[in-house]
């Protein structure tokens, strides 16, 4: 039964993350400049597939090392495309992941209906329906930090191995390196604090051997000890008087407290920032929208949510059993509040780090008195959530066909109605003075379409028939039934067509 249910939630994850990674313009693989609320989709995807600069390893240590094979497997020897593999990949991150926290739920107690409704909040929850799709290193990290838990939660029914703490220290260090808080959290509250100590040495050991085998394949990959860049990532109130030091770094800690509890799991509007490298792409944010203001049903979600979250506080303080795996739950959840305090601009970007943690403190609500009010919070908040949550995406989908240079907007709307009749970039013959500027040049296709000038527009000549339904388009006349050739025309200064 448990294999059965973990089975049918992981596809139904899967299946959702590829449909909607698949529903995201892939463009986003290919900007150098991180719209997608400062992620760094580019690079990621680079590092996937092999290829690029791997020098975040110095944050992720062995990212490149446990993310390429599945991709290169995919390409090589069953054929995927690069984005095909790497959405097939992040699809089987989301499976291990939701069926995770199923099974994490099951293990602490929780009832196999009450599990579901949980998951399926965590699913559809901002912080998953905005990340697990897109390519990142957060799912991976996400993951990690469950499997962190789930052995916090095994260990209060059994005795655990040695090996299980030194396999999860790896898995959440390997990945993002304030992750491993989780790992070393369930190590010193489950073992003495001698046999913790050497269980952590041993990870360290292990990921820099394995960081040495990463650094052979990958030439480019940093070392994670000693690196200062991160630094330009912590805020800093700057300089003044106290009094406006104060003011700035409460102000900041608001808004990230803001995006830590609420905006995890119910999306405000996106704002978007202008960016000066591109002033054609702007940059999505919401870190300082309000909550629940994307949509009326974001108002209805945003206040179940509170509710939802004040009764897990209190489960989490009042429920018998489970003392370790609360101490490592709280410690791991107030670990990443306090690194989020200090670090990053914008905090949704590692939302789904801490997405689960929530979710589980406020699942503990089940195994209380409460569990009624709890699972009735639950219900309605699930309807309110995916309901907001599925309407700012969509209209983030949008994003990418209106913006960018006019070449970038034409191929997002190729690429959201491939049945029309559009150019087929072929064959074309550059229209222009000799030594003229690429904004000079126009191009004409093969059937007479044509563009005056780069980053312009396209014109095509279409027959219709008396509804106005098009009959024949230039840019569909078969190639070997079109003739052109060079004319040179005494009135003219150079050749026509």
């Amino acid at each position: 039964m448990l294999f059965r249910s973990v089975f049918i939630l992981g596809i139904l994850g899967a299946a959702g993350t590829y449909l909607v990674s698949s529903s995201i313009d892939p463009i986003i693989t290919e900007l150098d400049i991180d719209v997608w609320f400062d992620n760094d989709s580019e690079r990621v995807a680079e590092n996937m597939a092999g290829e690029g600069d791997h020098y975040r390893t110095s944050v992720h240590p062995l990212f490149s090392l446990i993310s390429h094979p599945p991709v290169f497997i995919l390409q090589k020897l069953l054929g995927f495309s690069n984005l095909s593999a790497i959405r097939i990949v992040f699809s089987g991150i989301s499976f291990l992941w939701v069926g995770t926290l199923f099974v994490l739920l099951r293990i602490i107690g929780c009832r196999r209906i009450d599990s579901l409704l949980f998951a399926h909040l965590a699913l559809f929850s901002a912080a998953a329906l905005f990340w697990l799709p897109v390519p990142e290193t957060y799912p991976f990290g996400s993951l990690s930090i469950l499997l962190a838990l789930l052995l916090a939660a095994l260990a209060q029914h059994s005795k655990i191995s040695n090996f299980w703490y030194v396999g999860v220290g790896i898995l959440t260090f390997s990945v993002t390196i304030t992750n491993w808080m989780a790992g070393l959290a369930v190590t010193f509250v489950n073992l003495p604090w001698k046999r913790a100590l050497r269980v952590s040495i041993n990870v360290f050991c292990i990921v820099v051997i394995l960081w040495g085998i990463q650094k052979m394949r990958f030439s480019t990959a940093k070392f994670f000890w000693g690196e200062r860049g991160e630094a330009h990532f912590v805020f800093s109130p700057g300089s003044g008087e106290l009094w406006s030091v104060l003011t700035s770094f409460v102000s900041h800690a608001l808004y990230v407290l803001k995006a830590f509890f609420l905006d995890s799991l119910v999306m405000p509007h996106i704002q978007y920032v202008p960016s000066f490298d591109k002033p054609n792409w702007p940059i999505m944010t919401i870190q300082q929208s309000l909550p629940g203001s994307a949509s009326g049903w974001g108002i209805v979600a945003v206040v179940l949510w509170v509710c939802l979250l004040g009764l897990g506080r209190w489960s989490v303080m009042t429920i018998p059993g489970l003392i370790r795996f609360r101490i490592v739950l709280v410690v791991t959840l107030l670990g990443q509040l306090g690194l989020h305090v200090l670090y990053g601009w914008e905090t949704f970007l590692y939302a789904l780090h801490w997405l689960p943690l929530l979710v589980v403190m406020t699942a503990l609500c089940t195994l209380t008195p409460a569990r009624r009010i709890g699972i009735l919070i639950a219900c309605l908040l699930l309807g309110a959530a995916t309901m907001n949550n599925l309407g700012e995406f969509n209209t983030v989908r949008g994003y990418f066909l209106e913006h960018g240079n006019t070449q970038n907007i034409v191929r997002a709307q190729m690429r959201s109605r491939p049945t029309d009749p559009w150019p087929r970039g072929e064959g074309h013959v550059v229209l222009a003075r000799s030594g003229s500027r690429k904004e000079e040049k126009g191009y004409l296709e093969p059937g007479g379409s044509f563009s005056p000038r780069v980053g312009s527009f396209g014109i095509s000549f279409w027959m219709t028939d008396r509804k106005g339904k098009p009959t024949m388009v230039s840019d569909q006349i078969p190639l070997d039934k079109i003739k052109q050739e060079f004319s040179d025309f005494e009135s003219s200064e150079g050749l026509g067509i």
